[in-house]
């Protein structure tokens, strides 16, 4: 195996990025206040997955308050040009997530029916491949739009509720649904309301699947997706609900499930009975009962009881608490002060979990200010970053070689096996092992950019290469990058070592 310093091409400079990255050395410079690009520069950084020329240029075009604005409440986006191109040409569940999953069903239950063991077997065989397919499709188009989307808050904080209503695609079912519900349930509100969105997640496949709810049913009751709704999505481990509180909330979330049959119109239900897409509320699986819900009598009507105790979640104190930590984990530190998060709860509670209030008022903190360009990257954010600072308008194209690195780096889209999602904390992305795939992820984007645009038998033959020491480092990045770093660059034996330098930087370890 390559020695970390062998990667790079023989510069000996791993000395000085282990002190920079593993002693919580800050990545960039203090800005001063005169410094206006590189405070801008840090404060850009924060709140996209990185910063590259043409959010910058339209930073300095509008100011802060205005490119907030327009981030908190972004303008519909569809790729065109080359990125949709290559968007288009996705194996993605056409034409919906459900009419894919109904389709699959069927055909699963017709090869069951199969009577020759060996033809059965291949049957299955496309089927789990057809799952496998759209779920790695489905993770590439996540990344591309966090490449390429100029809603960047809005793609930051798709990744963070889907990790925290985190679903894996361990199952071929989940594997077919776990892209749409990204898409379906996740993205649309990530700005928007709390409480639509922890509805949308409660009445997804992908959600249902995943913790069972779907053989959640009176006299057959499921807990696992009770508590994870108190532990994981609202109140969080230590809010002082109990045991039987979850077996209440277990009761009242009978009867949400999924059904997989196509609908039936004209079809008579019981009063009560709710389908929409493949989710379904069947009064006949539901406990009528009435249950008693953190002090609170629920009384027992069926679909009713779930929307009222996801206002009482939605709404809770411990709730706000919980999520505004979270956020400024994600935004801020690992240990916010409990001022700022007491703060947030605060506006959390007052606009009935407004998404984007909480946000704008974190980012007119001076603790948020304070924070720039000290905390480190996870894996998504320094690999998207990295592929940010690539030329937009060429399309990168290559799904193996764009999601590997995210496997070797630990971070796998939609590969978090356990419900409560990645880590948000620094810490669990320091040590060695770490360090080196990034060396490599650098190292793939800057001296091999070709294997990102093309397949690996043209790569040989293409020629294709990027200079990173353009106008926008010279006159952006330059300015906000460390005396040491600078030497090392200079030291660069060539344009391609030289980019794998620029991307190994502590400061683009940083944010």
């Amino acid at each position: 195996m390559k020695s970390i310093r062998a990667r790079l091409g023989g510069v000996v400079y791993l000395g000085l990025f282990i002190a920079a990255v593993f002693l919580n050395a800050p990545a960039v410079h203090a800005a001063s206040p005169e410094q206006t690009s590189a405070s801008d520069l840090a404060w850009l950084k924060r709140i996209s997955w990185g910063a590259n020329a043409a959010d910058y240029q339209q930073l300095q075009k509008l100011g802060r308050s205005a490119y907030l604005a327009q981030q908190l409440k972004p303008a519909e986006w569809h790729p065109g040009g080359p990125l949709g191109a290559v968007v288009g040409q996705l194996n993605l569940a056409k034409p919906s997530c459900d009419a894919f999953i109904q389709s699959r069903e069927l055909l699963r239950s017709t090869s069951n029916k199969i009577d020759n063991p060996n033809e059965r077997v291949k049957a299955t065989r496309v089927l789990s491949k057809d799952s496998y397919e759209i779920y790695q499709d489905g993770a590439f188009r996540s990344v591309l739009y966090a490449v390429y989307s100029p809603n960047q808050l809005q793609e930051m904080m798709t990744w963070f509720w889907f990790n925290h209503f985190n679903v894996y695609q361990g199952t071929a079912a989940l594997r077919a649904s776990v892209a749409c519900y990204e898409h379906e349930a996740i993205r649309p509100h990530a700005l928007g309301k709390f409480r639509d969105l922890l509805e949308a997640t409660l009445r997804h496949p992908a959600m249902l699947w995943y913790l069972n709810n779907d053989k959640n049913a009176v006299k057959r009751i499921n807990e696992n997706y009770a508590r994870e709704l108190v532990e994981l999505h609202t109140l969080s481990v230590d809010a002082g609900y109990t045991q039987q509180d979850v077996q209440e909330l277990a009761k009242i979330l009978t009867g949400a499930g999924v059904n997989i049959r196509p609908a039936e119109p004209g079809k008579s239900f019981p009063s009560g009975y709710i389908r929409d897409g493949l989710f379904e509320f069947n009064p006949a699986r539901h406990d009528f009962s009435n249950k008693q819900f953190l002090g609170r009598t629920i009384q027992g009507r069926g679909y009713d009881e779930i929307r009222e105790v996801l206002d009482i979640l939605s709404t809770h104190p411990a709730t706000a608490t919980f999520i505004s930590k979270k956020l400024a984990n994600y935004f801020v530190s690992d240990s916010p002060s409990d001022k700022l998060v007491g703060d947030m709860a605060n506006v959390f509670l007052k606009t009935d979990g407004d998404i984007p209030a909480v946000l704008n008022f974190l980012f007119s903190t001076e603790e948020f200010n304070q924070s720039l360009g000290k905390k480190l990257r996870n894996p998504y954010q320094y690999w998207v970053g990295l592929l940010r600072l690539l030329p937009p308008d060429v399309a990168i194209n290559q799904r193996a070689a764009v999601m590997k690195p995210l496997e070797n780096m630990g971070q796998a889209m939609f590969g978090m096996t356990t419900p409560d999602g990645y880590s948000l904390m620094s810490a669990a992305w320091q040590g060695s092992g770490q360090l080196a795939a990034r060396f490599d992820a650098a190292k793939l984007v800057g001296q091999q950019y070709s294997r990102l645009l093309m397949s690996p038998r043209d790569v040989a033959k293409s020629g294709v290469e990027i200079n990173l020491n353009n106008h926008y480092y010279q006159n952006v990045l330059q300015p906000t990058l460390n005396p040491a770093t600078l030497q090392v660059l200079a030291k660069a034996k060539n344009q391609r070592q030289w980019n794998s330098l620029l991307l190994s930087a502590p400061e683009m370890m940083y944010r």
